[in-house]
């Protein structure tokens, strides 16, 4: 019987949602109002030139338009491919209030992980949406990610799942 290695993420989700770019508390109780919110925040820590704010929006509501990246547990993972990018970047927005993000389950979602790709970033695109909904699969999990306060805390839990 061969034996199973687990290899340690390439990339870390603590590495991609630093606490300067986790948002708690939502403004915006819209899909479309958050992605925008979200992908503003972006443009204020500069990993986005305010000149292409809305091309990104509408990129990611396309991709939103071909699925719902919101699979259910209160999870969604928005996100595009955006050629300008030289590295997978994110932002991550929790709201205790739940917003309408047209779940596949048809219940709110709580935990926003707005993420942006290079083109030739395939492999990493996919672990980190893979580990995202891993988070949604695991009741225990979400809830005390949910249960973070602050971007600190939330930025420490993320470590703490890095690590498993």
């Amino acid at each position: 019987m061969q034996k199973t290695h687990l290899v340690s993420p390439s990339i870390g989700l603590a590495q991609i949602f630093p606490p300067e770019a986790i948002v708690i508390g939502l403004v915006q109780r819209t899909k479309r109002g958050v992605i925008e919110e979200l992908v503003h925040h972006l443009v204020e820590l500069g990993n986005l030139v305010q000149g292409e704010e809305k091309a990104v929006v509408e990129s990611v509501l396309a991709r939103e338009r071909l699925g719902s990246s919101a699979l259910g547990n209160g999870i969604a993972f928005p996100h595009c491919r955006w050629s300008p990018m030289e590295k997978l970047i994110g932002v991550f927005g929790l709201d205790s209030r739940g917003i309408l993000f047209d779940a596949l389950d048809g219940e709110p979602v709580y935990s926003v992980f707005l993420l942006m790709v290079p083109l030739n970033d395939r492999d990493n695109h996919y672990e980190v949406l893979g580990r995202i909904t891993a988070i949604g699969r695991d009741k225990s999990v979400r809830l005390q990610l949910r249960g973070c306060r602050t971007a600190e805390e939330a930025h420490e839990f993320l470590q703490k799942l890095d690590g498993r």
